[in-house]
C-alpha cells in the first residue's frame, strides 16, 4: 500500500514550505510545477496518526518514522 501525505496546506504553503516529511527527496519547496506533479485534492481514504511511536497502526503500515498527521 502506498501512502502520500494528506497535508492541509495551499499550493502557495506547499510552494513556500515544502513538505515536512519528503522535501530532501521531492524538493517542492520554491517549484510550483512539483507542487502540482506531487499533490492532489482527491483522495480514498485516510490513517490519522497522532503518536507514530505507539500506533499499531504506523507500524503495521511501516510508517512510524513519519511525522503526526493524516495520510491516505
Amino acid at each position: 500500500m502506498i501512502f502520500h501525505l494528506l497535508w492541509f496546506q495551499t499550493i502557495d504553503q506547499f510552494e513556500y514550505d515544502g513538505c515536512d516529511n519528503c522535501e530532501s527527496y521531492l524538493q517542492m519547496k520554491g517549484n510550483r510545477e512539483m507542487v502540482y506533479e506531487c499533490t492532489s485534492s482527491s483522495f480514498d481514504g485516510v490513517i490519522a496518526m497522532m503518536s507514530s511511536e505507539d500506533s499499531w497502526v504506523a507500524k503495521w503500515q511501516r510508517i512510524g518514522e513519519y511525522l503526526s498527521a493524516l495520510y491516505l
